[in-house]
């Protein structure tokens, strides 16, 4: 952002609640924007890792994950309106892996 300032990814009234194997969030309705820099605006509430994993340079690696969401207010055909997502980053290589779900598509 510039000018030692910082943005966090976290709606102020955001009930998170523990379940088997998971968690579950419910942010309704979205109160946060950031109206200057597009990709501050994508996420409302993310999460990221406290520890990195290693991966072998000469075979395949693999994340999984067991996802689901339920958009309120939206249209769950359009994956631009709503989604919740999984998101895998390499900083090593500037990758970016985003694997979304309106709970419909």
């Amino acid at each position: 952002m510039g000018d030692g300032q910082t943005w966090t990814w976290e709606e102020p009234k955001a009930r998170i609640e523990s379940r088997v194997n998971g968690l579950a969030l419910t942010v309704d309705p979205f109160t946060r924007k950031h109206d200057q820099v597009h990709m501050f605006d994508d996420p409302k509430q993310l999460y990221g890792s406290t520890r990195t994993f290693s991966v072998s340079p000469d075979r395949v690696t693999v994340f999984e994950v067991e996802m689901g969401c339920e958009t309120y207010r939206s249209n769950a055909d359009d994956l631009r309106d709503a989604f919740a997502g999984f998101i895998l980053m390499d900083f090593s290589t500037g990758m970016i892996f985003d694997f979304i779900s309106t709970g419909q598509k």
